[in-house]
């Protein structure tokens, strides 16, 4: 029995060896490892110049475990077409799809190309290389509505914001004389045109450049120049409120000082300005305002400038002299008219209803609003008895008297004479038709004192051309009290003269 079952054990080991060599037979038969592109999908490599990246399909069959990678970051794969990509992509046998994604990473001026490969089992299939050509200099001007624009415009307003978008390190490299060092500003330039060059058109080249110099990119640079309608004048002075002497060497008007009080402003001989407008085209016209507010232009040019033929744009405004007669003064205006508007403003002034509305209308054109007259004529009255001797009139600037009319008439051209009784006085106003009519009333503190009591006093025009009225004095029954002359005009007040009686205790 024992030899029974050894043999037994020798038969099963010997089976088993059997087995053990027919298994090796069998790998020995395993087919070897395969590989086969089924299709490979196109693509247009110059479609990166406007896309960030192009995406095509690789399909393929493989009996063996299989890995797809490229030696470049700007291809990678994916097993789904939205799906992440990767630089490396691996799988087992079987029938595949994968996608293939070439992006313009690491993109540079030089030419490239990345090495595709498959590997199966212990072998190597070679895709191919993907040659992606070089990225190219681009660049634009991008203006501030945001629009991609082949010059750059600088409108009326002389500046302009740009931004600039390149595919390379820049810089810029030119641009015209007459445009200030551009200004960064927000990621942005911004580009003025200098000032002495503002009224002109003008055109040139706005060229950037790569740092290292290898490429440039040239723009035109075009200014439309000032709107031809516009006017702007500077100068130290205010063109307001004038008054020129007779001989035309003097003017003068109310200024404000630095510190906020009022101060006489006293110029001699002309006025300087600065005027710009399209090309410096202009003509200046001299209009007269008349005695009854209308506006034309002055028959005589009165008010004139002389232009700085070395300084574009520098004038200075005179006055030509004025032989006062009848008329004591005359009112008008200079205006600095741009080319570009002279008949629809000429045709205006023709149509105006009035000075100060066609004025209000022109302003901007306006270089000075000046009346001539005798500025050098006393202030307040003039007043002289029925020989013809000057009276004396006295500015009252304190006390109750000036107190009293002051916040009475809210006015400070306070004068006063003293009144003897019975005496006549011709009181010359001062006043010039040209500065409209004026009106008068008389009264005391304790109301209005009949005119008749004063000889029933008129207004009239003199022969120098200045309004006056005769006052006579009543008996010193009736006049014990000062009395206030008040003129005004239209009711309102422009100043007054205090009669005092010879025995004033006021």
């Amino acid at each position: 029995m024992k030899k029974i079952k050894y043999i037994f054990l020798i038969g099963m080991l010997a089976v088993a060896a059997t087995a053990f060599v027919a298994c090796n037979d069998d790998d020995d038969a395993t087919p070897p490892a395969t590989f086969e592109l089924v299709n490979a999908g196109s693509y247009d490599i110059a479609e990166l110049d406007e896309k960030d990246f192009i995406v095509s399909t690789i399909d393929f069959t493989t009996n063996s475990s299989w890995r797809v990678y490229s030696d470049k970051i700007w291809v990678l794969f994916s097993t789904t077409e939205d799906g992440d990509y990767f630089n490396d992509l691996s799988g087992v046998g079987g029938a595949h799809k994968i996608y293939m994604k070439i992006t313009n990473d690491a993109r540079t001026f030089e030419p490239a190309g990345a090495k595709v490969a498959f590997s199966y089992g212990s072998e190597e299939y070679e895709f191919g290389t993907i040659y992606r050509h070089a990225k190219s200099h681009s660049s634009e001007i991008i203006d501030e509505n945001n629009n991609s624009v082949d010059e750059v415009v600088i409108d009326a307003t002389a500046s302009a914001t740009i931004a600039i978008k390149a595919s390379y390190d820049y810089g810029i490299k030119s641009y015209p004389e007459w445009i200030a060092e551009p200004t960064l500003y927000n990621g942005s330039y911004i580009l003025n045109v200098i000032d002495e060059f503002v009224p002109y058109a003008l055109a040139g080249d706005f060229v950037i450049a790569s740092t290292d110099g290898s490429v440039e990119h040239t723009y035109p640079i075009n200014y439309a120049g000032m709107n031809p309608s516009v006017m702007r004048i500077e100068g130290d002075y205010s063109p307001w409120g004038w008054e020129v002497a007779l001989d035309g060497k003097t003017f003068r008007y109310e200024g404000t000082s630095l510190e906020g009080e009022t101060e006489e402003i006293v110029v001699e001989n002309s006025i300087p300005f600065t005027v710009k407008c399209f090309n410096y085209d202009y003509t200046l016209v001299c209009a007269t305002e008349n005695s009854d507010g209308s506006i034309k232009v002055a028959a005589d040019a009165w008010l004139t400038a002389n232009e700085d033929a070395a300084a574009k744009g520098a004038l200075t405004v005179c006055a030509k002299p004025y032989a006062a007669t009848d008329a004591r003064s005359r009112k008008g205006y200079l205006f600095a008219v741009p080319t570009g508007i002279y008949d629809d403003f000429m045709a205006a002034m023709k149509s105006a209803a009035d000075a100060v509305t066609f004025v209000d209308e022109h302003i901007d054109y306006v270089l000075i609003e000046a009346t001539q007259k005798d500025i050098f004529a006393p202030d307040g009255f003039v007043v002289t008895d029925a020989t013809g001797a000057a009276v004396e009139c006295t500015a009252e600037t304190e006390g109750d008297l000036y107190t009293w009319v002051s916040s009475e008439l809210s006015v400070t051209d306070i004068y006063s004479i003293t009144g003897v009784y019975g005496n006549t006085y011709t009181v010359n106003l001062l006043i010039t038709p040209d500065e409209g009519n004026p009106a008068f009333a008389i009264y005391d503190a304790d109301g209005v004192v009949p005119s008749r009591r004063w000889g029933s006093p008129t207004i009239s025009k003199n022969a120098d051309g200045y309004f006056e009225l005769k006052l006579k004095v009543p008996a010193a029954s009736s006049f014990t009290k000062p009395l206030i002359l008040r003129i005004h005009r239209n009711n309102v007040n422009i100043k007054a003269l205090i009669v005092k009686p010879v025995n004033n205790l006021f």
